[in-house]
């Protein structure tokens, strides 16, 4: 029969789900896609990722063993971006790996900025991909009722044996308003329980303004992602306009290493 899940949450992108396994025997993960026509592609394209603890070491990742911080001491209430309508100087803040203390409920910060010119705003928040659930959003702030804009993305961050080894990554071009930047944290059922407990994030939020002079914006898989030996390597550049030259001359220019890319 199959096991029921503990937490179950659901994104546009996808779902993430927390199984709590006695020591039964073996267990199989199947996976199941229905079509809704008969005459629909079966090609199917998605991403997965499967991490398994003992639980005695789920209960360790967690300790608060050294200092811990608040989610407000990291992602902090407001950030004035000392911009105007020429403004051409990239805005960023960043904060290095810190550890949040949380009861079971989690914890909603909310952040407000305002873009005096157009601007492409990038927003990444590293976490536990085992221990966290987290999310992250932009809004408008306005006394209505707040929807999304935009919503970040799942990637992968730094080796899967460290702290931080996911990251949520949002990036949009937006036009001059006030918004708010929410950043939310979830736990299973009993995860924490009474107590409270401790779990790592890291934080950098930038500001493009559309008059800045030209730059790369992002770059995928990130730099701390291990690259895997004798096989191909796929790289996404968001830059903040095209680059001049026909695309071969384009590409071309574009090495890792000594290694010329050789398609884009």
């Amino acid at each position: 029969s199959a096991v029921e899940p503990a937490e179950t949450w659901s994104t546009p992108d996808g779902w993430e789900r927390i199984y709590r396994l006695d020591k039964l025997g073996g267990y199989w993960l199947s996976f199941h896609h229905a079509h809704r026509e008969r005459s629909e592609s079966a090609c199917v394209h998605f991403g997965f990722e499967l991490e398994i603890h003992p639980t005695e070491d789920s209960q360790k990742m967690t300790s608060c063993s050294g200092s811990s911080k608040s989610p407000e001491d990291i992602f902090p209430t407001s950030l004035d971006l000392n911009q105007d309508a020429q403004s051409k100087k990239t805005f960023r803040y960043k904060k290095a790996i810190t550890y949040i203390q949380q009861r079971q409920k989690g914890f909603l910060t909310t952040t407000k900025f305002t873009l005096a010119s157009p601007s492409f705003v990038i927003a990444e928040v590293g976490y536990n991909f085992f221990s966290s659930h987290a999310e992250m959003d932009i809004t408008k702030d306005s006394s209505s009722k707040q929807t999304s804009l935009v919503q970040a993305e799942r990637d992968y961050l730094h080796a899967p044996n460290e702290p931080l080894n996911s990251m949520l990554v949002l990036g949009h071009k937006l036009p001059p308003g006030d918004y708010i930047l929410r950043i939310a944290d979830d736990h299973y059922s009993d995860q924490i329980g009474d107590s409270s407990a401790c779990f790592p994030f890291s934080f950098e939020f930038r500001v493009v303004p559309e008059l800045a002079p030209p730059t790369v914006l992002s770059v995928k898989p990130h730099p701390s992602v291990p690259i895997a030996r004798g096989t191909d390597v796929l790289f996404t550049l968001r830059f903040s306009e095209p680059p001049e030259g026909r695309l071969s001359d384009v590409v071309n220019a574009i090495s890792l290493g000594g290694i010329h890319a050789s398609t884009g």
